[in-house]
Parts: C-alpha cells; sequence; structure tokens
C-alpha cells in the first residue's frame, strides 16, 4: 500500500514532500476551512479523505477520497448541517452545537441514512451510483462514483449560452430516464436543476445531490431558501402545505430544458405567484417548435394538478411533440458550439419598471437642477446634522493635510505614520489629500470566489488578486456627489439628495454615472481611480472570511453590522441610512453587506464559467447587464451575504443603487 503521507489531496498521485503538487497544483500550506475534515483522514479503514468538491453546503460537505482497497478515487459525501454543529477536538467528530440543534440533527441525520439506503437500491447509469454508507464520527458518510465532466452548466456556457434543441432533448430525455427510476423507488430529488446534473466524458448526464435531509430541515428551520435553486423551483416547495411529488420534479426538469433552449432562467416561483410574465421559449428562440414550447409551458404550470404527474409521462410527452426525439440518445458528446447569447435571467432583478419617462425627466430638469443646486451650495446650502458614528468622526487627528506620502493609520491610531509602498498593512486608512477620499489598503491575495447557494454564484472558484489597492471605507455620500456635480455638469444629480443626509448614500445613479465620477476623482488629481471588478468586491467584502458574511455565519448578528430590510424596516427608514454607522469588516470597510447596492465594472454572467481568475473585471463577452453587488435596506438577509449577486442595466436608476471606488496604489 503507498504512504500515505506521499499522496496529493488533489488528484492522489504520488508528490514526495512537495507542498504544492506538481501534477494538479495543490497546494496544502493554504488555510483549510476548520468544517472541512483534515486532508489524509481515514474513514472505514477504507476512504482517504482528500480536497473538498466544491465548497461546504448548508446541509453537507462532500470529498475526493481514494479507496484504498479498489485503489480508485471516490466521492465520499459527509453529513454535516453548519447551521447546527462543530467539529469536536479530534478535527473529526462532528457535533450538534446545542441541545435544541441535537434533535434536529438527529432527524436529519435519519433523512441522510434514509437518503443513502434508497440510492443504494438504484441501479441506472443517469443516477449517481451510491457504493456504500456507514456511520463514524457520530455523523453518516455515503460513499458514491467519482463522476468525471462538467455540470450541464458549464457545458450550456462552452456552447455559448443556447444548447441545440437535438441535444438538449437527448440529455434531458436520458435524465428523465433515471428521475423516473428515483420515483419508481418512491423517492424525490427535490432539486434538479442544470448544475445537479453532471455530464460524464462520453456526454451521459447523471443526476447527483438528492435532498431528502435538506428539504425536511428546512421545514423545521422555516428556511426554504437554502433547500431549492430559486427558477428551477415549484411554487409548492416554498411553503410548508405545498405538497411535493414527483410533479415538483417535473417543474425542475422542464425549468432546466426551458435554461437549456432559451439561454434564460425562468422566473421564480414567487415572481410568478405574484406577477407570472413567464415566456413561451418559442417567443425567445422562434426556431423552437411550437408543439415543444407548449409541453414546457404546461409543465412549468403554477398548479401542480396541470403539470405532468411524473418523469415518464413528461419524457412522453416531449417524444410526442418531437417525433424525431424518440430515437435521441445522449450518449453522444453534447459539446459543439451553437449561436446564441448568453441571456439568463439575473436573480435579482430590481424590477421591470421603465426607465425612459424618469430619463426624460431628469434630463430636461438637469440644467435647471444644476443652476439651482449651484446657487443653492454659494449660499451655504443645507447643514444637514452628521450622525455621531460617521467615518468623519473617528478620522484620526491631522487628516485633508497636504503631504506627498499616504497617512496611514491603523486601528485607532492617533499619528499619522508614513509608510512605503508593500509595508501597508490590511485595513490601514488613509485620506487621500487630492480628493478627501478616505480609503482603506486591500492587501493582495487568493481567495475562494462564490458559493453553492445560487446558480449565479457557481462555480465556486478560486481567484487570485495580484496587487494590493485602495477601496473607499464607504459608498459615495450625497456630499462627495454634489461636490462633483457642483463643478461637472455631467454629473446627473441624484433623485432623493433633498431628501437626505449629505452622509447618506449617493443612490439614483447609473453605471455611467457612477464612472464619470471616478473620472472626475482623477482630474482632481487621484491616481487610478476606478470602480472595483467583481471579484476585487467580494475579496474586500470578505476580508479573509471563508463564511457567508464578512464576520463568519452567525446571520443574527448581521445587525451590528449592516443595515438590511428587516433592521432598516423596523426602524422606520424609507431611505438607505447614513454611512458607517454600523462595524466596519476586519478591514476597515463599512456597509458592505447592505445599505446600498454598489455597482462593479464587469458585464453581467450567469454563471462563473471562465470567469477570469485574477481578479480583473469580466468584459468579454459582453451581455446587456452591469454586475450589482452587496445586499440593501430592501434586502433580506440572505441577499447580503458576500457571494450574493445581481445586476442592472447600465442606465437604469434605482433608490437603492450606489457605489464605492478604488484607486491603485
Amino acid at each position: 500500500m503507498r504512504s500515505l503521507d506521499n499522496l496529493c489531496p488533489g488528484c492522489f498521485s504520488e508528490k514526495a514532500a512537495a507542498v504544492v503538487c506538481p501534477g494538479c497544483g495543490c497546494d496544502e500550506s493554504l488555510t483549510r476551512s476548520r468544517l472541512f475534515l483534515p486532508y489524509r483522514t481515514v474513514l472505514h479503514r477504507q476512504y482517504v479523505i482528500g480536497r473538498g468538491l466544491g465548497n461546504p453546503g448548508s446541509f453537507g460537505i462532500t470529498y475526493l477520497a481514494w479507496d484504498l482497497h479498489l485503489d480508485t478515487p471516490v466521492a465520499v459525501k459527509e453529513f454535516a448541517p453548519r447551521a447546527l454543529v462543530e467539529r469536536g477536538e479530534d478535527g473529526a467528530t462532528v457535533r450538534p452545537i446545542s441541545a435544541v440543534d441535537a434533535e434536529r440533527y438527529r432527524e436529519g441525520l435519519r433523512l441522510f441514512l434514509q437518503e443513502a439506503r434508497v440510492l443504494a437500491r438504484l441501479d441506472h447509469s443517469n443516477v449517481v451510483r451510491v457504493r456504500t454508507f456507514f456511520e463514524e464520527n457520530s455523523t453518516a458518510y455515503i460513499v458514491m462514483d467519482y463522476v468525471r465532466g462538467a455540470s450541464l452548466a458549464e457545458r450550456l456556457a462552452q456552447c455559448g449560452g443556447r444548447m441545440e434543441q437535438r441535444q438538449a432533448l437527448g440529455i434531458l430525455l436520458s435524465a428523465l430516464d433515471g428521475l423516473g427510476e428515483v420515483h419508481a423507488k418512491g423517492f424525490l430529488h427535490r432539486d434538479v436543476n442544470p448544475w445537479n446534473i453532471c455530464l460524464r466524458q462520453d456526454g451521459a448526464p447523471v443526476l447527483l445531490d438528492f435532498g431528502a435531509a435538506r428539504q425536511s430541515m428546512g421545514e423545521q428551520t422555516g428556511s426554504p431558501s437554502v433547500i431549492f435553486t430559486p427558477g428551477f423551483a415549484a411554487f409548492e416547495q416554498y411553503h410548508s402545505k405545498g405538497t411535493v411529488g414527483p410533479w415538483t420534479d417535473v417543474y425542475g426538469a422542464a425549468a432546466t430544458l426551458y435554461y437549456l433552449l432559451t439561454g434564460i432562467t425562468p422566473p421564480d416561483a414567487l415572481e410568478r405567484h405574484m406577477n407570472d410574465e413567464l415566456a413561451p421559449p418559442l417567443r425567445t428562440d422562434p426556431r423552437i417548435p411550437a408543439s415543444l414550447s407548449r409541453v414546457i409551458v404546461e409543465s412549468l404550470s403554477m398548479d401542480q394538478k396541470r403539470r405532468p404527474q411524473s418523469a415518464t409521462e413528461f419524457a412522453r410527452m416531449l417524444r410526442q411533440a418531437i417525433p424525431s426525439a424518440s430515437s435521441l440518445a445522449s450518449r453522444k458528446d453534447p459539446s459543439s458550439s451553437t449561436a446564441g447569447l448568453d441571456t439568463a435571467r439575473p436573480r435579482h432583478r430590481l424590477g421591470r419598471r421603465s426607465i425612459t419617462l424618469l430619463f426624460c425627466s431628469v434630463m430636461l430638469a438637469g440644467a435647471a437642477a444644476y443652476l439651482a443646486y449651484t446657487r443653492f451650495a454659494v449660499r451655504g446650502g443645507r447643514n444637514a446634522p452628521r450622525a455621531s458614528n460617521a467615518p468623519t468622526q473617528n478620522r484620526p487627528a491631522g487628516e485633508g493635510r497636504d503631504t506627498t506620502a499616504p497617512a496611514l493609520h491603523s486601528g485607532t491610531a492617533d499619528t499619522a505614520t508614513a509608510q512605503h509602498v508593500g509595508r501597508h498593512k490590511p485595513g490601514d486608512i488613509w485620506i487621500d489629500p487630492a480628493t478627501g477620499t478616505t480609503l482603506a489598503w486591500i492587501p493582495p491575495g487568493s481567495f475562494t470566489m462564490g458559493s453553492n447557494d445560487y446558480p449565479d454564484e457557481k462555480p465556486v472558484h478560486m481567484v487570485t488578486i495580484p496587487y494590493g489597492f485602495w477601496m473607499q471605507t464607504t459608498e459615495v455620500t450625497q456630499g462627495q456627489w454634489k461636490k462633483a456635480m457642483a463643478t461637472s455638469p455631467w454629473l446627473l444629480f441624484s433623485l432623493d439628495w433633498m431628501l437626505q443626509s449629505e452622509d447618506a448614500p449617493a443612490v439614483q445613479v447609473t453605471f455611467n454615472d457612477a464612472i464619470q465620477y471616478a473620472k472626475w476623482l482623477n482630474a482632481l488629481g487621484g491616481k487610478g481611480y476606478r470602480l472595483p471588478s467583481e471579484a476585487e468586491w467580494e475579496y474586500a467584502c470578505r476580508a479573509g472570511s471563508l463564511g457567508r458574511y464578512s464576520f463568519g455565519d452567525d446571520e443574527s448578528i448581521l445587525g451590528r453590522y449592516e443595515w438590511y430590510e428587516e433592521n432598516a424596516a423596523s426602524a422606520g427608514e424609507k431611505y438607505a441610512h447614513v454611512v458607517g454607522g454600523k462595524l466596519p469588516n476586519a478591514w476597515g470597510l463599512f456597509d458592505m453587506h447592505g445599505n446600498a447596492l454598489e455597482w462593479c465594472s464587469d458585464w453581467y454572467h450567469p454563471n462563473y464559467a471562465s470567469a477570469p481568475a485574477d481578479g480583473s473585471s469580466w468584459d468579454s463577452p459582453k451581455t446587456s447587464m452591469r454586475v450589482l453587488r452587496g445586499g440593501s435596506v430592501a434586502k433580506s438577509a440572505s441577499n447580503c451575504r458576500a457571494a450574493n449577486r445581481g445586476s442592472e442595466c447600465p442606465e437604469v436608476r434605482r433608490a437603492m443603487i450606489g457605489f464605492r471606488v478604488v484607486r491603485a496604489d
């Protein structure tokens, strides 16, 4: 038997004493989350634990492992609901955090084992094969085949955002064959989507990630958002009285086919419940046969009784709609590219109200507003009260002094100390004397970007920020915006400026306005001001944290750091609050998780397939939307996570969209 010490946990090849594997590049010196089992842990005297396959999920962790008996790689799934458990002192044992959590944990563990027993009885080429399961470390593990390949979503991106009809139907019909076998055993998948269908190297689809434990525990915790994927989940999954069944999986399969053919995620079921605007597939692509379009729309019915009642029935309807589909098989590699546009519907659309009237009104009023404001400013303007904990109250003595070297401050130091470039520490604060902008130092480094919570946050991937930079500690304020507007007529005004404090975020600002503001700062003598890239924004927001927020995973303390929907509503506030009113993250940045959404420089893409890994802005291929990051006073806690993404047209103005700038060192 090979020495375990010489096995690379990333690929299980021999790497001797090397820290970085020469074969796969796995670097064991990088910090590993405590949620993971240590590298080379041996389970059941047979399975050697390696790298994680993705980030820890809400209810479990999947590892690449090595089977010592069969000398082959496998996938090992560990039941570890991160909201309920912690690791013991030995780094392996899983234990509930509290007595209250223990009961929920035991129920979840029971369902996890139930899932394993059902899957172990399945023998279908389109369903991931369970080799065995066992209990150990006070939890349970499922050993599955390690499926080499790419997710259906990743393959779609390689096809240019849409898939040719024959390929899409071939893949889905094979997946429905496997799903029908699952239903025949009295089991449901509950989360059918393009990220849970893996295409093997021969092109055949394999269903992954079954979720009975997630469903039951979600009902107990009242947190359905972690159970399924918006856009691919049926309405009955959103409420405890909903009746789920095979028709629920049919909805996910139909949504997946809709996504493959159109490149657009169907509207979320909650949105459709309020205002159903599902467009038939043929409206997006007239080449889609009307018969096929009708079957897909029927299978996406909000009324579960109007959908096909099983995967088998759905497959039969597809074959009847497209007779030639009867001979389709997905063994053929579906990687050939077809023409199409990547126009996936973003998860966090901010509404579909027309901006035409607003834009025209702004243009007509712009000159008058500018003259009125200039006259107003000359007379001294409005003396708005400043928040007692606004950043200006916390700045060290000597701010704004004329100096050629950055005045750096760490923590609450009282004296500015000049330091050379390369000696900055994370969280050092500098006030640019040319522009008066307060900035925090963001060091170079690597981090894991994205999450497995939503489709557009996948795949989770490593990004390296090669150079440090300065980031504005707060969102650009109304006062800063007005100052720019008074000297630069091309800057349109924020529509709420007469209603808000000088220290409130400048909102109702378009992407193009934000770009012009950065140019204005550079014209003042600033150096390299611009909008942050999406990767830079998430890196700075996390500030070294591996959790869902910059302070970890404890959502209950979000109110200490941020204004968001729950605490903003209780305060009776209609608008964003003054900046800096809550705690900063570890690198001195305020309001990264909420208050106002923030523009980033990237074009929006529906997932991270082919995203830059060097922290640069994702500028190609161009899409119709720009990226928004952070949460706002109109967003719930789950939409304030560090990985949360949104998007809007670059010309749009919204009451909760602002921005902050970064500066080259």
